[in-house]
């Protein structure tokens, strides 16, 4: 049986940022495949605005989808997965200083230009590959933490 790619791999395969790690997280995120496309879908590329990092973004969804309070009432849940998304936006934003798409890349992909430089650059997208895969490992480690009661 061949194991689901990777966050990196989907990318390549052509998910964009934020649906590649929530797509490569549905084993702890419980969603299908088409949930996580469709719900990522708009988050890449900075919510095709050169803002938030989508690898950051869909690493942010599935720690709400595997932590998260799944009733408004339930506000002691919401707290704590609070806390796993303040951790792991601290983790990324100590590994790579932003959690902005613009400012990681040093140009924005929404853009033509943006657009143009980042599928010309192998470099800007191994870079990519590189949010994409660390992102994925932090949610991970982070709802690890959080699960051994951690937070």
């Amino acid at each position: 049986m061949q194991s689901k790619p990777t966050g990196a791999e989907l990318k390549q395969l052509g998910c964009n940022c934020a649906q590649a790690v929530l797509v490569a997280m549905g084993d702890v995120t419980r969603i299908s495949d088409e949930q996580a496309c469709r719900t990522a879908c708009g988050f890449g590329g900075g919510m095709r605005a050169g803002e938030l990092c989508g690898a950051a973004t869909g690493a942010v969804m599935a720690i709400g989808l595997a932590l998260g309070n799944a009733s408004w009432t339930d506000s002691g849940t919401r707290d704590r997965a609070y806390a796993a998304v303040i951790e792991f936006n601290r983790r990324f934003k100590e590994r790579f200083g932003t959690l902005i798409c613009r400012e990681l890349l040093g140009f924005d992909t929404s853009t033509p230009e943006g657009k143009k430089l980042l599928h010309e650059s192998p470099e800007k997208r191994r870079q990519c590959l590189g949010y994409i895969t660390e992102a994925e490992r932090m949610a991970r480690g982070v709802i690890a933490e959080w699960k051994s009661g951690n937070f």
